[in-house]
């Protein structure tokens, strides 16, 4: 399952990569219809119409009103995504539940961005919409709010990339949390 998939940057090198396996199926989903129809019809065009769904998903609102089952998924990836949640916490408490026992949720985020960058996303609402954060800055969290929130969750393991040496370094950060 992907959430948030948006223009699928990341979906279609991964399907890429799965193509030749037997036993995969790819959940693309997102809050955007257009994005979902272009999604749609980029499959169709590559033949990978037995290797893939589509969904309109709102990571904000709980699954089971959405028709998503607990306990359905092995892995979940998020990139780029999450930080548009308006309760990040509820949001990880809901991706968590639809994975199954021993299932991976992988975060990819920002965690900085260049001031200048906030007068083309600052102007959208969902850019300012989180309820549960300091946002006076920034909605995305720097790595060791990551690190708390998801300590929080009671996943049974997570695992931070880049290490504590070199996240000064980066403006991103990969994130693999054990169910």
């Amino acid at each position: 399952l992907e959430v948030g998939a948006g223009q699928g940057i990341l979906t279609w090198k991964l399907v890429d990569a799965l193509k030749g396996k037997k036993n995969f199926m790819y959940h693309f989903t997102d809050i955007g219809r257009t994005f979902i129809t272009k999604a749609r019809k980029y499959s169709a065009s590559n033949n990978l119409g037995d290797k893939m769904s589509f969904s309109i998903f709102n990571f904000n609102i709980n699954p089971e009103l959405q028709n998503m089952a607990n306990n359905n998924y092995e892995l979940i990836i998020a990139f780029d995504a999450l930080h548009n949640a308006s309760n990040l916490t509820d949001t990880i408490f809901y991706l968590k539940n639809l994975l199954r026992p021993d299932g991976i949720l992988i975060i990819l985020e920002s965690t900085y961005f260049p001031q200048w960058l906030h007068f083309i996303w600052g102007v959208t609402p969902e850019w300012w919409s989180q309820i549960d954060r300091d946002k006076s800055v920034s909605p995305l969290l720097h790595v060791n709010q990551w690190e708390k929130l998801l300590g929080k969750s009671a996943f049974s393991e997570v695992f931070v990339f880049p290490d504590k040496k070199l996240q000064h370094n980066t403006n991103f950060i990969l994130l693999f949390c054990r169910k």
